[in-house]
């Protein structure tokens, strides 16, 4: 029997991220035609082997190295919040700063009072029908409108 080095050619479009291995070894991988992917197989014509082919990008360990990187950092501010309000220039970024709520509470109470005080019935409603002045459901009629 004679010792062959065939090329293997494939329809898949090269990508540095690919790895292919012959029975359990890694082969280099060629760029076939200027876009696909073939690599070489050595043994004895006739023989049978097994080809495995990965893909790995370098983008994907680029993205899965920010993803880890993003959540080790979110969860040191979660734990750390407290010391890192401590510091000035970080507080912005860390939490709101903290305001009053007692003078925000009372300033939307007398808003709220205000407003009560200025509610405005039409006096054609008010000396026509009493009760729906008070519900404060005001309807109106074109003979309602004084026009100048």
């Amino acid at each position: 029997a004679s010792e062959s080095h065939e090329l293997v050619m494939t329809t898949i479009a090269y990508d540095k991220g690919w790895k292919v291995y012959v029975d359990g070894e890694e082969v280099e991988t060629v760029k076939a035609l200027g876009s696909l992917i073939s690599f070489y197989v050595d043994g004895e014509s006739g023989e049978t082997h097994t080809i495995e082919m990965k893909y790995s990008p370098n983008t994907f360990h680029i993205g899965l190295w920010l993803s880890i990187g993003s959540s080790i950092l979110l969860l040191a501010i979660v734990l750390l919040e407290k010391r890192l309000k401590k510091i000035p220039i970080l507080r912005a970024i860390v939490g709101i700063p903290e305001t009053d709520q007692t003078e925000s509470d009372d300033v939307s109470e007398e808003e709220e009072e205000e407003e009560e005080e200025e509610e405005w019935i039409p006096e054609s409603v008010a000396e026509d029908n009493p009760s729906e002045a008070e519900d404060n459901d005001i309807s109106m009629n074109a003979d309602d409108l004084q026009t100048p």
